[in-house]
């Protein structure tokens, strides 16, 4: 069987525009993040977990979604959303009587701390969830 080498440039010219298009479009993550940091809007939030991994920095992820809402912790940030779930509802209670309770979705961020006494821009992203939180 023999293969021709316009047929090899076809393949090589498909692998290389489909690996283009795998490329995060970086225009759409700077205002994705843009967004989210103005607005924090619930659909760029989850718009940009999908650039979290575990090899960012917590200077890598503020740069992305800006300063934790609430660190109660040194190894842990909460960024917050606009979108409000029903977690609770008393009995008899609708969601136009205010008897429910309601909490924010909201990204938690955990990090592997450089130095267990203080956090550093250097700390690595260990772990994430998104989910209703409140108390």
């Amino acid at each position: 069987m023999k293969i021709s080498y316009s047929k090899i440039a076809w393949v090589v010219l498909l692998i290389v525009v489909l690996l283009s298009a795998c490329k995060p479009d970086e225009e759409n993550i700077e205002q994705l993040s843009d967004s989210y940091k103005q607005n924090r809007d619930y659909e760029s939030l989850v718009a940009l977990i999908t650039h979290l991994n575990y090899t960012l920095t917590r200077s890598n992820v503020e740069n992305l979604l800006g300063e934790g809402m609430l660190c109660p912790v040194l190894n842990s940030c909460t960024y917050f959303s606009d979108k409000m779930v029903v977690v609770n509802c008393q009995s008899g209670a609708n969601l136009e009587n205010n008897l429910c309770q309601r909490f924010p979705l909201a990204l938690v961020v955990r990090y592997d701390l450089i130095d267990e006494k203080t956090e550093s821009p250097q700390d690595v992203l260990s772990g994430f969830w998104l989910g209703p939180v409140g108390e």
